[in-house]
């Protein structure tokens, strides 16, 4: 997931929004998925 980018980058727009509030470990966990 993480060669093509674009899937990642849709996951990630999601998760920046809580991440700020959660913490940037999720931000971590979402990478490695």
């Amino acid at each position: 997931m993480r060669a093509d980018g674009s899937v990642t980058w849709e996951s990630g727009a999601n998760h920046v929004m809580t991440t700020p509030l959660s913490g940037v470990g999720n931000v971590n966990t979402s990478w490695q998925y």
